[in-house]
């Protein structure tokens, strides 16, 4: 087990200094230099550039990132994107991750978008509708959700901006985001975390960094904090020495209210609980709604 204590912010985090931070909003291609893929280092680009198609998110588009990885294969950008990002989207924005997902199906029959974007549903999701204020109230059925995968998630986005030429300092959390069932026993063994609340109710800032400790105490040697407006996340890199102590108070807490803290910290071995979601969702325009009340017999 990891040690764990609760240590002032400012005596903890003095001794970690940012060496690495991007702008998530500002489009840049990273690791142009490397060829071969960082994460399963099966693939080169020189040698079989079919398997380098896609523009592979270095950090996940539901930050409004536009950082990307150069040496990322398409068969790791596609095991991420299906084995975690989408576990992730459904943990940070559950009903923006049913819309989203919903996007890859807008040419089906049942699926259709309004130009801005307000979106009328398959009608199997459909729990009642308002025809006059045309509102359609909707029920999503969420899944179990592993909180590894999240964190799993959380820390390709970390590696995806760590330094390649110390990528063997990594190489045991490489095997973990890769889904290698023994690091992932070993990690619920050590009963890792991350952190996850509210930073600043007022930012607009996304953005990744990590940060190294640069003094002689022994605690975890890097930390990566992500924010996305006032949404932050932090975890610490795992398998590099986990006898040391680690904090579970962020560099910053905000507090809401006078009971109500943000800040939470979400163990590995923890599962969240399949639930329901409830929601409606309102459509612009009236001729395609009208269209689709007819064509799915929801005329009364």
């Amino acid at each position: 087990m990891i040690k764990i204590e609760e240590i002032s912010p400012p005596s903890y985090y003095s001794h970690y200094n940012k060496i690495t931070y991007f702008n998530l909003n500002e489009k840049r291609t990273l690791w142009k230099t490397f060829t071969k893929c960082f994460y399963c280092q099966k693939n080169n680009r020189i040698s079989n550039p079919s398997l380098f198609k896609q523009n592979a998110h270095a950090v996940s588009s539901y930050f409004n990132s536009n950082l990307y990885n150069y040496d990322e294969c398409d068969e790791c950008n596609k095991l991420f994107a299906n084995k975690l990002e989408t576990k992730f989207s459904l943990f940070f924005d559950p009903i923006k991750s049913f819309l989203f997902q919903n996007h890859k199906f807008k040419q089906q029959e049942n699926f259709y978008y309004n130009k801005n974007g307000d979106v009328i549903i398959h009608p199997n999701f459909i729990k009642s509708i308002d025809q006059k204020n045309r509102i359609a109230h909707i029920t999503i059925k969420r899944p179990a959700i592993s909180i590894l995968d999240i964190y799993c998630c959380l820390l390709k986005m970390g590696l995806s901006v760590f330094n390649r030429i110390q990528r063997k300092e990594v190489s045991k959390s490489l095997n973990l985001i890769a889904l290698d069932f023994n690091y992932q026993n070993k990690l619920r063994h050590l009963n890792h975390f991350f952190l996850y609340g509210i930073y600043n109710e007022n930012s607009t800032e996304d953005s990744i960094a990590i940060y190294k400790n640069t003094s002689k105490l022994n605690l975890p040697k890097y930390f990566i904090f992500i924010k996305h407006h006032r949404f932050y996340f932090q975890l610490f890199i795992p398998f590099i020495n986990d006898d040391a102590t680690f904090n579970i108070l962020p560099p910053m807490t905000r507090i809401i209210g006078s009971e109500t803290n943000f800040n939470s910290a979400n163990f590995v071995s923890n599962f969240i609980e399949k639930g329901e979601i409830n929601l409606a969702l309102k459509a612009t325009d009236k001729e395609k709604f009208e269209n689709y009340i007819i064509k799915n017999n929801f005329k009364k």
